[in-house]
């Protein structure tokens, strides 16, 4: 395989040759100069992707040169949407939450929403899935629209705008690390209504940083880390924490770990079942494999982009714990909750 990129000694080049290895090699855009020769220097068959759907979209079309299978674990559509034929999903992409986020927020009478949205592309895509849905329908009307742009750590003229316009629920798309702090923030100014996120909020940080803040919080994901291994959703899911609890003594942090579990599982399984790393003979293995992931049932080629999977579950915060929708409302969770 041949490299396309230009000659020189690059940083990372200088830093792969020291014997360092990149945790990914989609982690910023600051990688896609050098990634050719990353590639060709490491010897690379097969890629597992960024959880960063920006990061993704960055490299796809080296990725596509190089006929390198990547199996990626962002969630924003687009990137599968640009017809390139050696990228996968492992798991559902981000609008399979918006119907299933707008029907929580008509069943728990949210029906005036103001919106905070971190400005990178996986939440802003997001985002304006969950708008197309609540313009589509009668019965949400969102009354306020805020910004927090990437960098900021103080949001609190934007929440005091929102709380301002009286919403009965707000709507928070961040990263953890951000979304955690602005959760914290509005709830410091008063807000006791219901808090309605993203994926990123089935992070543990959402409650380790947040704490009692974080209770209230409403959000869709296609995997929630719960407590311990026990409280896993299945036996696969209790085998995988077990197995990870004893590696690394603690629970993941964040779904992320489920995202790459399934993205190395579906490579791996494609290498064997092809029977070889060529990256034209594994991309066709993957296209045409059903397989059993932590995420549910896979099927690629039920999808002619890439895509496995399908829908989103809604899971509520509440007593310091992530509890699925249909258990919250059995618990009695309702309009009169949080508000």
């Amino acid at each position: 395989m041949s490299s396309s990129a230009s000659g020189g000694s690059s940083s990372a080049q200088r830093w792969v040759a020291a014997g360092h290895r990149p945790r990914s090699f989609l982690m910023a855009p600051r990688w896609l100069e050098s990634m050719a020769d990353l590639l060709d220097q490491v010897g690379v068959d097969g890629l597992i992707g960024s959880q960063l759907s920006g990061n993704i979209q960055a490299t796809g079309d080296l990725v596509e040169a190089y006929q390198i299978p990547e199996v990626a674990t962002g969630m924003n559509p687009a990137w599968l949407q640009k017809g390139w034929t050696y990228l996968f999903r492992a798991l559902p992409n981000s609008s399979g939450g918006a119907a299933p986020l707008v029907d929580a927020m008509e069943t728990l009478g949210s029906t005036k929403i103001a919106s905070l949205v971190y400005q990178d592309d996986g939440n802003t895509s997001a985002y304006k899935q969950v708008k197309a849905v609540i313009e589509s329908r009668d019965t949400v009307e969102i009354i306020n629209e805020q910004q927090a742009m990437v960098g900021e750590t103080d949001w609190t003229g934007a929440l005091s705008a929102i709380i301002n316009a009286q919403p009965s629920g707000v709507i928070i798309f961040a990263q953890a690390e951000q979304g955690s702090l602005m959760v914290k923030q509005i709830r410091n100014l008063g807000y006791t209504g219901y808090i309605y996120g993203c994926e990123t909020f089935s992070s543990t940080d959402m409650r380790n940083v947040a704490g009692d803040a974080a209770n209230g919080i409403v959000f869709f994901a296609p995997h929630c880390v719960p407590d311990s291994p026990e409280e896993g959703n299945s036996e696969a899911e209790i085998a995988f924490l077990t197995a990870w609890v004893e590696e690394y003594g603690k629970m993941p942090i964040s779904d992320v770990a489920y995202r790459a579990f399934d993205a190395t599982n579906v490579l791996l399984t494609a290498v064997e079942k092809a029977g070889t790393k060529d990256g034209p003979t594994v991309r066709d293995t993957i296209a045409n494999m059903q397989i059993q992931l932590l995420a549910g049932p896979a099927d690629y080629s039920a999808y002619d982009n890439g895509e496995c999977l399908s829908g989103q579950q809604i899971y509520v915060t509440h007593g310091g714990k992530n509890i699925g929708w249909a258990k919250y409302l059995e618990l009695g969770g309702n309009a009169d909750t949080y508000k």
